[in-house]
């Protein structure tokens, strides 16, 4: 092997000096590509020493592991390097304003926020807590989000800014107290003629994304002003959208039913329900007549309820009915006077000839007559459907089956006994008949629960033949079936006690007419439902008339 000569020496010096800058350039390079890098993410150190436990300065390591005494607690392992408590980073997108916030590590309890102070966007500071330890995570704040196609608009009020707060690494679950800060112009609200009042918070969830569902209404605190802005805070949750809106609040009694008015808290704007009820000094009551207020917009007069409306200056109410005063001592014998309460106006057309007094004494011997000899008649045992024989077996029989249908058994001995049949006669009956009408029905039911009870095994063919072969009446065995098909049909149509459902009422009062029902047939049945009889008889003279 030849010498290098000095030309060579000094052409291998310079290429060793080029590459030693290069290999250290791209040392370096390497070390500072591995610390956080705006939102392109972090990356592992690479250098091989991260992750033994030892700090090495030789590397720009700051902490490794457990030695992190420089930042205890805040030392991401994945770079050695220390993490700040809370590093903002943005970035903007036309016109979409996305900040992203990290986070280390959090403790149990203890107070995080976010702020933003750009001018012109409503969203400035979002603190919360969480419940347990978290490592890792980010809170992304949109602070000009654009309106989703899947979320409702509202219909009402004036929206500011719209913005949205979602969670990475961390649900909202994890979070036991949220507040966010907000800003709202002066200008703005005064060019909407709105006042500071006037600004509300609305929160939609993002678990529940869709369009069905309702915005949430938060009402925030006022807590300060500057010059330019008039500034607020919410107590909220997360994640969610968030809208800040100017909205008046309802005024009841403008004769505008508003949103957030109804019937129950505004019915002079709203109006009310039934048409059997009225809106008097904002309360929704039932129109009657005797509650002392004359409804002439219901058809309520002097005619049909003088008790209400009263009567003209020369008659009286007198049970529900004008009637025309009687003043004694005008010279004028009027309907309700007689020679008897008022002789000045009658006395002249009372008069007592003898003809008159004759015929009032023969009339009273006739009677006088008439009364002893029926006194001392001898007593005749009379049948027929209006006199029984008290000591007639059959006729007793007759009176039993009579009785079934209104009475149980264990009462019907006081009843019988006390229409005066023969008493040892009525225990025969009763003691013959007790099982025949345990056959038909327990003690303890009647009609009605009896053939309902029966229904679920029976064809209602057979409980109407078993009950005819038993003895009941025909008729009352048709009747109650009748009314239980009209309770099945209630059933069916939802009616209950208190409902206010005027359209399922009308199908349910017509399709009782179309199945045989009578007026008086849905009227018992909407009363054994717990109705007021008062406001059933009003409801089907509506439906039914006078019929």
């Amino acid at each position: 092997m030849r010498p290098l000569n000095s030309s060579q020496v000094l052409t291998a010096i310079i290429v060793t000096i080029v590459l030693s800058v290069l290999v250290s350039a791209t040392y370096i390079n390497s070390i500072q590509s591995n610390k956080i890098s705006g939102y392109a993410g972090l990356t592992y150190n690479k250098t091989g020493l991260c992750g033994n436990n030892d700090v090495d300065i030789e590397a720009d390591e700051q902490c490794d592991g457990l030695a992190d005494s420089k930042c205890a607690g805040r030392c991401d392992n994945r770079i050695c390097m220390c993490f700040a408590e809370s590093e903002k980073r943005s970035k903007e997108l036309g016109t979409l304003y996305e900040y992203y916030y990290f986070f280390d590590k959090m403790e149990s309890g203890e107070s995080n926020f976010v702020q933003n102070d750009k001018p012109g966007i409503s969203f400035t500071q979002l603190n919360f807590t969480v419940n347990n330890t978290q490592k890792e995570l980010k809170v992304i704040v949109n602070t000009n989000a654009s309106w989703p196609a899947s979320l409702k608009k509202f219909d009402s009020g004036t929206t500011y800014q719209l913005f949205r707060v979602w969670l990475h690494n961390i649900t909202g679950r994890n979070i036991t107290s949220a507040t966010m800060q907000f800003r709202v112009p002066k200008a703005w609200i005064a060019e909407g003629n709105y006042s500071r009042s006037d600004i509300t918070l609305r929160r939609h969830s993002e678990v529940y994304f869709e369009y069905h569902y309702e915005w949430e209404k938060i009402t925030p605190k006022p807590v300060g002003e500057d010059g330019s802005y008039y500034k607020y805070e919410a107590e909220i949750k997360l994640p969610a959208y968030f809208a800040v809106v100017a909205e008046k609040p309802a005024i009841c009694g403008n004769l505008v039913c508003e949103k957030d008015e109804n019937t129950a808290n505004c019915c002079t704007d709203c109006g009310v329900w039934q048409s059997n009820e009225a809106c008097t000094n904002n309360i929704v009551a039932e129109i009657k007549c005797g509650d002392n207020y004359c409804d002439t917009s219901h058809n309520e007069s002097t005619a049909n309820c003088c008790i209400d409306c009263g009567c003209p200056e020369t008659q009286a109410c007198e049970f529900n009915t004008c009637q025309i005063l009687s003043l004694c001592g005008n010279n004028i014998c009027e309907s309700s006077e007689s020679a008897t309460n008022c002789i000045q106006d009658c006395g002249s057309k009372v008069f007592f000839s003898p003809i008159f007094l004759i015929i009032i004494i023969a009339l009273s011997a006739v009677a006088f007559f008439v009364f002893r000899e029926f006194k001392n008649a001898k007593p005749e045992k009379r049948r027929g459907p209006i006199f029984t024989d008290k000591d007639n077996e059959e006729d007793l029989r007759e009176r039993v089956k009579e009785l079934i249908g209104r009475h149980h058994a264990h009462n019907m001995r006081e009843i019988l006994l006390k229409e005066g049949w023969n008493k040892q006669l009525v225990e025969k009956i009763l003691r013959q008949s007790k099982v025949e009408f345990d056959a038909i029905m327990p003690e303890s039911h009647d009609l009605y629960a009896h053939i309902i009870s029966e229904l679920k095994t029976k064809p209602i063919s057979a409980i109407k033949a078993e009950l005819l072969g038993k003895g009941w009446p025909a008729g009352k065995v048709d009747s109650a079936m009748r009314k239980i098909m009209l309770l099945s049909l209630a059933k069916r149509y939802d009616i209950y006690e208190g409902s206010r459902d005027s359209e399922k009422f009308n199908k349910f009062a017509e399709a009782c007419r179309q199945a045989g029902g009578t007026k008086e047939d849905i009227k018992e049945v909407l009363v054994y439902l717990g109705w007021s009889q008062h406001i059933v008889e009003r409801a089907l003279k509506q439906i039914f008339g006078d019929e």
